[in-house]
């Protein structure tokens, strides 16, 4: 059993020896590897920067749909006072005369439980 084993390993080493001592396909192999692992823009690298490009588009079609939507809120704001009103209100907490506002804000569970026994 170990002879057919080592006869096989001998075929397979004779082959390998065979197709690399051909100057071409040692030359492409060399080539290969040398892209691959050695190089300063390995393949992997070209990867990686590969996937921050695909991200850095992600960001940028999300930034200009930013833009297009801060545009039209700044257009409803300089033209429909009603609007004005309201982002003052909503962000600034603006009243009219003679109004109060309270403002209401949600307890954290983890708060609650703590005011609950300190009361």
């Amino acid at each position: 059993m170990k002879d057919k084993l080592i006869i096989r390993l001998k075929i397979v080493i004779g082959c390998l020896y065979k197709w690399l001592s051909n100057r071409y396909i040692s030359t492409l192999l060399f080539f290969l590897v040398w892209i691959v692992f050695i190089d300063k823009n390995k393949f992997f690298t070209q990867r990686d920067y590969s996937q921050k490009l695909n991200q850095i588009y992600k960001d940028q079609k999300y930034y200009i749909q930013e833009i297009e939507q801060i545009k039209y809120d700044l257009h409803e704001l300089t033209n429909n006072p009603a609007e004005l009103e309201a982002f003052a209100r909503k962000k600034y907490y603006m009243k009219r005369k003679n109004e109060d506002i309270f403002i209401v804000e949600k307890v954290k569970p983890k708060e609650r439980y703590f005011l609950f026994f300190e009361l």
